[in-house]
Parts: C-alpha cells; structure tokens; sequence
C-alpha cells in the first residue's frame, strides 16, 4: 500500500490535532512539519516524530517528495497557501475556510480539477452534541422533514 508522505503547515492547535490524527492512519507518514516560528516547528516535529522542518509553506510546496499538504495556518493565509499548493500538484486538505471569497474558493475548485488534485475542507459539525441532539429529534418525529 502507498504511504502518502502528508507535510502540515501550521504548529497551532489545531496543527497539532491534524498531526495526532495523522499518526494514526496506517498510510500516511508526517513528512514535515512548517511553521514561520521555527521554535514551534521544532517541538512539533519532536513530538510527532517527523523527519523535516520546513521554514514556510513555500518550501514545503517546492519540496517534491510530499504529496498532500494540511493547510492549518491562520485563515487569511489559506487561499495563497492553497493556490501555490495545487499550483504545485499537490493534494490539499485545508481547515475552514478553504478561502476568504467565493470567488477565490471557485478559483481554488478550477485548480484543483485542472491539476486532478484534491481539495478537502476540514470542518465536521457531526459530532458537536447539538447536532446529535438534532439527529435525535429527526428520528423521532420532532422536527419533521428535513432537506439537504
């Protein structure tokens, strides 16, 4: 089976939540961690164990041997850092939002088709207790119909 070689850009917290659910898929491998601070890097590829410390998104994108970045730095970073990803070939899985626009995130789908990459957003609303709680109340009749 192919290990995708997975590169993460952003150390925060949710960085860090990407990276523990990473290590847990049998065909991915953490290939590098990227942050602008590079004491946070540091610690981060300590912690999970990752090869390569990248100064910025820019040189793990010019790195070929990774295959899919997760884009988790601050949103209005996403749309440049997502373009030159799939620009690049890569397969993108960014936290919300994939862009600041409509337009820019139809821009990022066009890429994505014209370089047969893959573009995911992260932001699942399934397990949050007040969507459960509604689940429930679909089933039992309480709410009535409900339309996707």
């Amino acid at each position: 089976m192919k290990k995708f070689r997975v590169a993460v850009i952003g150390t925060g917290y949710i960085g860090s939540v990407h990276c523990e659910q990473l290590m847990r898929l049998p065909n991915v491998v953490i290939a590098g961690i990227a942050d602008k601070n590079a004491r946070l890097a540091s610690e981060a590829a300590q912690r999970f164990g990752t090869g390569k410390i990248y100064r910025d998104a820019e040189e793990v994108i010019a790195d070929h041997t990774i295959d899919v970045i997760h884009d988790c730095t601050p949103n209005n970073l996403h749309y440049e850092i997502n373009k030159q990803a799939l620009e690049a070939g890569k397969q993108v899985f960014s936290e919300k939002p994939l862009a600041l626009s409509a337009n820019e995130s139809s821009e990022l789908v066009r890429l994505g088709e014209k370089h047969q990459a893959v573009t995911g957003i992260n932001f699942c609303y399934r397990y949050y207790p007040v969507v459960q709680e509604a689940e429930v109340r679909v089933a039992r009749g309480e709410i009535g119909t409900v339309y996707n």
